[in-house]
């Protein structure tokens, strides 16, 4: 969200390009995939346990509906993978139902997020959850479900033809082999915000000091690749904006 205001404030004076320093242990990230976050809601019928047939039990479903995601993220991680994203995945976070004991369940939810990887649009996660839900229809017509899509953000690979993009990736890359940290040239299998960047226009490197603890209460960063990333940012700036070292 920060991102996205940003740019609209940026807009139209959008930058030459933009480095995003995610911890990447000073190795370049060049792919990263993408994610959308598909909530389903089942629908049964209140009933007493003792008699289930008078009644549609939605956790039941929900089981079944667990079930054939994992399958589907078996069939996904068994794909042909992405060279430095792997492969996209699908896999239930979060599931709900029922109120008490001897009472049929009247509803259940589930969160269901796909992982998408540079090629996939993000759009792909509600129609594969909803043609999950078909088939389970098809199979018990009892099954009754809404999904709706919450949440979503494109995978990234670095535009490799945009010169702007390149100058600054291998600007970075020589003053970090200069400075004895040579990176790799890798993919991140969580999703960051060079997606927005790139769909604005704005050609993206990614690139940062280790860390870790991400979204946690200790979360950390190695002061010794902070002080490396430092050192080599700028004479890679100063020369991608063309800028005398001795200024």
């Amino acid at each position: 969200m920060g991102t996205v205001a940003v740019l609209d404030r940026l807009a139209p004076r959008l930058p030459d390009a933009c480095l995003v320093g995610e911890p990447t242990s000073l190795d370049l990230a060049v792919a990263n995939r993408g994610y959308a976050v598909v909530e389903v809601t089942l629908s049964g019928r209140a009933g007493h346990s003792s008699q289930p047939e008078r009644g549609i039990n939605a956790v039941t479903h929900l089981g079944r509906l667990l079930s054939a995601v994992e399958a589907r993220d078996v069939a996904l991680r068994a794909a042909p993978a992405h060279p430095l994203a792997g492969t996209g995945s699908l896999l239930a976070t979060a599931a709900s139902g029922g109120s008490s004991p001897f009472v049929l369940a009247q509803s259940a939810r589930a969160v269901i997020e796909r992982r998408t990887v540079p090629g996939e649009p993000s759009t792909c996660a509600l129609q594969e959850v909803e043609d999950i839900l078909r088939e389970l229809h098809e199979a018990d017509d009892t099954v009754q479900a809404l999904a709706l899509e919450s949440l979503a953000r494109e995978a990234w690979e670095h535009d490799a033809a945009s010169p702007a993009g390149s100058a600054l990736a291998g600007e970075l890359e020589t003053a970090l082999t200069t400075a004895g940290c040579p990176p790799r040239r890798v993919g991140l299998p969580y999703w960051v915000e060079s997606a927005l960047w790139e769909a604005a226009g704005v050609p993206t490197v990614v690139c940062g000091p280790a860390g870790g603890g991400l979204h946690a209460t200790d979360e950390w960063v190695d002061l010794g690749q902070v002080r490396a990333y430092a050192g080599a940012l700028v004479p890679a700036l100063r020369s991608f904006c063309g800028v005398s070292r001795s200024v």
